[in-house]
């Protein structure tokens, strides 16, 4: 999102579209607009130059059901060597930090859905180790120790050891089942 801060300074460089907010459905669309030769100016959420001038289109609405979104495709990283895989379930944060540049409201994915990722990544690409995306994982305390709970019980069903990276806010460290939780599944900061 840091692009959105310099759009006339990135246009103006050689890049040809400004993807603004999230990019799910708008990368299909603009995908398919050049595809087939069509005028980007219906696309919500882009900016582009038109004329010689920056011209940003009607804003995108906020994406708040995840599941809708396909898992990703890390069989496209051929050569790539992943050793963190980067999963999430929660997009924007209920805080309003002066320094952050995450402003919008939390909308979080059900838990089930995450250790959906996770059980995904280990059955295709032998995963171990997950980076949990998301810019605060304890945004709703209750669903994430639903989450953690569930992990816990797929390394003991499996008899394999995942290790989580999350990021959280220092003012969770006063909920004790919310740690507790978060150590059984192997799960640290």
């Amino acid at each position: 999102r840091h692009v959105e801060a310099l759009i006339g300074e990135a246009l103006e460089h050689d890049i040809d579209v400004v993807v603004l907010g999230e990019g799910e459905i708008t990368i299909r669309e603009l995908l398919s607009a050049w595809e087939n030769s069509r005028d980007l100016s219906d696309i919500r959420g882009i900016a582009f130059l038109k004329d010689g001038n920056v011209y940003e289109t009607e804003k995108r609405p906020l994406i708040h059901d995840f599941d809708m979104l396909p898992l990703p495709d890390f069989s496209l990283m051929r050569y790539a060597k992943i050793k963190l895989y980067p999963i999430a379930r929660t997009r924007g944060c209920n805080y309003n930090c002066e320094f952050c540049a995450v402003k919008d409201k939390a909308r979080c994915g059900s838990p089930e859905s995450m250790m959906n990722q996770v059980r995904h990544l280990v059955e295709t690409r032998g995963a171990r180790r997950f980076f949990e995306a998301s810019d605060h994982f304890g945004a709703n305390r209750k669903e994430a120790v639903e989450f953690c709970r569930l992990l816990a019980e797929h390394q003991k069903k499996y008899g394999i050891k995942l290790k989580m990276t999350v990021q959280t806010r220092i003012t969770d460290a006063k909920y004790p089942d919310f740690l507790e939780a978060m150590r059984q599944a192997n799960i640290y900061n």
